[in-house]
């Protein structure tokens, strides 16, 4: 067998025929009849070969500016055949006439750029109407009825940080962002779709869905606003900028957001469409604020790479007036996240420092004036040399709280931590080899929560764009 494919199995015998040419690598292959097949190769060239199996076709070039590449095809019926293209990524090519000497292929637009194989059912009445699924990266998948025409998104789980999975809203319904993408699910996880990926330089800092079905993404340099679940997305005024605007945030009515980064506090009270508020916050020198929690609409809590501060609001003909104070929680290393689930009962979550046998930090407060913390170091019990780097937190009832961890590990407490279980959670999809970073937890209730992650790229030292759900249900 030459590098074309000069070699064909029919049962069991093996029949020399010539090979196409001129003609590359093979990329996909398929057969629309017993007695046809089409093959793709990586210079944007297809060719068919039929009985006697002796000869392929001349090779014709597909559709595109630049050639098309198959990465996968796959033939429903006689005559129809629908592909997944790797260049352009992620469009569809289809035709009706394969049994044609020279096939009329149609390039359609699909609902991503990470689709990467297609398969589709067999059995169907006559006519381009078979059913197919093509699958990606990111355990994303789109479907199409008519044989690649029209093609509808099905799941699509972009890199995501921060979560809300609001009370207001239908079960199973959240809204996540992350460093570039805003992400939906109605299904608790199950299945999402990204209404709006690619937005460069987001970084978003918090998630809020209070007035569903509004929403409102906070991110370092840009804010969105959605007035329709999540499905379309209007640009507002930004609260910083990409050097120094918010790391953390919190919405506390539908329109009055804050923002917490770079030593300062941003303040809207109209849904960010004016010029937001911007004030200090007198922190350590240097010090990263990560995450913002406000236990009531005029105290907030941030917290940062070395401690937390509590910050108390007052309103003055229009203005916001902060006054800030620090608390006497100290970081090992960083906390990272930080959640309320009332005015005097509040958790954050860190790092423990270099040292894995130490643990991951947890400092938890029941004082009424949020000054007073006491810290506590939660050691992996399941890989006593893992560090356990916990990134996120959600507390939806007092005493009840779920911390989530690079690697895929999750903690749970229904007792303010005097008691916890932990658990670790697999790959994301079954090829996958890392179990995911949880970066964002949000809870509906406080029997189910939806936790958000991404799979690193340890080779590339990027996040790979995969994400991870799960859903946690029970007391």
């Amino acid at each position: 067998m030459n590098e074309a494919g000069s070699a064909i199995l029919r049962g069991t015998t093996a029949s020399e025929v010539v090979g196409p040419a001129p003609f590359g690598i093979p990329t996909a292959i398929a057969c629309d009849a017993p007695d046809r097949c089409t093959a793709a190769d990586n210079g944007g060239m297809a060719t068919t070969i039929s009985p006697p199996w002796t000869a392929w076709s001349d090779p014709y070039v597909l559709p595109g500016k630049e050639g098309a590449v198959l990465a996968s095809l796959d033939c429903p019926q006689v005559n129809v055949c629908v592909g997944i293209t790797s260049k352009p990524a992620g469009a569809a090519l289809r035709t009706i006439d394969a049994g044609s000497p020279h096939p009329t292929w149609t390039r359609r637009t699909t609902s991503t750029k990470d689709l990467v194989g297609i398969g589709c059912a067999r059995g169907a009445p006559p006519g381009p109407n078979a059913s197919c699924t093509a699958v990606g990266a990111a355990a994303g998948w789109s479907e199409t009825a008519n044989a690649g025409v029209d093609w509808t998104l099905v799941n699509d789980v972009p890199a995501l940080r921060v979560l809300d999975c609001p009370a207001g809203a239908p079960s199973g319904v959240c809204v996540g962002a992350g460093k570039g993408d805003i992400g939906k699910t109605t299904s608790g996880g199950q299945f999402w779709t990204a209404p709006f990926p690619g937005i460069t330089s987001l970084d978003a800092a918090a998630v809020s869905c209070l007035a569903y079905p509004q929403c409102l993404v906070i991110g370092k340099s840009k804010v969105l606003a959605s007035p329709d679940a999540g499905r379309t997305w209007n640009f507002r005024f930004a609260a910083g900028d990409v050097t120094a605007g918010p790391g953390g945030g919190m919405c506390v009515t539908p329109n009055q957001c804050y923002g917490a980064g770079s030593g300062a506090v941003f303040t809207t009270f109209d849904g960010a469409q004016s010029l937001w508020q911007a004030g200090p916050i007198p922190t350590a020198p240097a010090e990263t604020l990560a995450a913002m929690a406000c236990p009531t609409p005029t105290v907030c809590l941030v917290a940062g790479s070395e401690s937390i501060y509590r910050g108390t609001l007052q309103v003055v003909g229009g203005r916001a007036q902060w006054s800030w104070v620090a608390t006497d929680a100290d970081a090992v290393d960083a906390f990272k996240a930080i959640s309320c689930s009332s005015p005097s009962s509040c958790t954050a979550v860190g790092g423990g420092g270099n040292e894995p046998t130490n643990g991951g930090q947890v400092v938890t407060t029941t004082d009424p004036a949020l000054r007073h913390w006491n810290s506590m170091r939660i050691k992996n019990t399941i890989d006593p040399a893992d560090p356990l780097a916990l990134e996120a937190v959600a507390c939806p009832a007092d005493g009840v709280c779920v911390a989530g961890a690079k690697r895929g590990y999750v903690i749970t407490t229904t007792d303010n931590w005097g008691t916890h279980s932990l658990d670790q959670f697999g790959p994301p999809v079954a090829d996958a080899e890392h179990e995911p970073d949880i970066a964002g937890v949000s809870c509906q209730s406080p029997t189910t929560c939806v936790l958000m992650g991404t799979k690193s790229n340890p080779a590339l030292g990027v996040d790979s764009g995969a994400a991870y759900t799960g859903v946690r249900t029970g007391g």
